[in-house]
């Protein structure tokens, strides 16, 4: 089951191994200028410590001016990783029900 995310100006997709994070680039010169492109910022074998990665990116690299903004940054931050936890959680669910009235391995 693949999933795809797009948290800010990340990409998060997922495959059957693990978590990997994207930046959309688009190529600034050469022959393929203008052209866009995916570059890789990290792979991660949990949706939790991707997330995790993702918040601490963003804080770290934030140009707040005052701790309230920051503040309201991560709130937001944390808000929208437990509501990616929760949609991946009933897709989980789902797949397994799933699997389960096919009568896949592991439920007959």
């Amino acid at each position: 089951m693949a999933t795809e995310v797009k948290i800010g100006d990340l990409i998060v997709r997922s495959d059957s191994q693990c978590w990997t994070v994207y930046r959309p680039m688009i190529v600034e010169k050469g022959k393929t200028k203008g052209e866009k492109y995916e570059a890789i910022i990290g792979y991660y074998p949990f949706l939790s410590t991707c997330l995790e990665a993702i918040l601490e990116r963003d804080v770290s690299g934030t140009d707040k001016k005052n701790i309230e903004e920051l503040l309201k940054e991560v709130k937001y931050l944390k808000y929208r990783i437990e509501e990616l936890k929760k949609e991946e959680f009933e897709a989980c669910k789902v797949e397994t029900v799933k699997r389960y009235e096919a009568g896949g391995r592991g439920y007959r």
